[in-house]
C-alpha cells in the first residue's frame, strides 16, 4: 500500500499495525465492528492521517454516514482486510467483495487474507464456528477474479510468503488489482 493516497483497512481491530501502514500512505481510515476493539484503537492511535471508524464490516452497512459512496463518491486507493472474509457468510460474500471493488479507483488494489480450507481441519470448534467462509487457493482466486482484473494469491506458513503448492498453504493472501466495473 505505500504510496497509495486514500487507503480502507476493513476489520482494523485495535488498529495494532495501523500506524505502520499510516506513514506510508496519505490517509488511511480504518474501520471496526467490535465496540470495545474500537475505543481500544481510539485511546491509543493518535496519528493526524488515520481516522477510526466504528461500523459493522460486512455490506451493506451504513458506510454513507462516512460518505464512501454518498454524494461526494468517496473511492480509496487500496483496500485490505485481513481475517475479515472467510467470517462472512458466503451467500453474502460476492456482495461484500462487489462493494470492495466498487469504492475503489480505477487502478485500485485490494489486499485480502482468509485461513485456507485446508487449515480448517487443524483448527478448533470455536474458531471452525466463527470460520464459515474459507476456500482453497483455487477456489479464491476464481471467485475474486469475479471482480477484479488481476488475482494473484500468495501462501503463508510460518510467516513465510511463497507462491507453493495452495494445498499445503495455512494462510491465503491474495493481491487483486484493477476492480472490475
Amino acid at each position: 500500500m505505500a504510496g497509495l493516497g486514500r487507503v480502507l483497512e476493513i476489520g482494523s481491530s485495535d488498529c495494532l499495525g495501523a500506524p505502520i501502514v499510516a506513514d506510508k500512505v496519505g490517509k488511511l481510515v480504518c474501520i471496526e465492528e467490535h465496540a470495545g476493539l474500537y475505543n481500544s484503537a481510539r485511546s491509543l492511535v493518535k496519528q493526524m492521517n488515520i481516522d477510526i471508524e466504528l461500523h459493522n464490516a460486512s455490506f451493506p452497512c451504513d458506510y454513507e454516514k462516512i460518505d464512501f459512496l454518498g454524494e461526494n463518491k468517496l473511492t480509496f486507493d487500496g483496500i485490505y482486510c485481513l481475517d475479515v472474509l472467510e467470517h462472512i457468510q458466503p451467500a453474502e460474500a460476492a456482495d461484500f467483495t462487489k462493494k470492495c471493488s466498487e469504492i475503489l479507483v480505477d487502478s485500485g488494489v485490494f489486499v485480502c487474507g482468509i485461513p485456507s480450507l485446508e487449515s480448517q481441519k487443524y483448527a478448533s470448534p470455536a474458531s471452525k464456528a466463527g470460520h464459515v467462509n474459507c476456500m482453497s487457493s483455487e477456489d479464491y482466486k476464481i471467485f475474486l477474479s469475479d471482480f477484479f482484473e488481476n488475482v494473484f494469491i500468495f501462501g503463508i506458513n510460518d510467516e513465510t510468503l511463497h507462491t507453493g503448492f495452495g494445498a499445503m498453504c495455512h494462510y491465503l493472501l491474495a493481491l487483486c488489482v484493477t476492480p472490475k466495473k
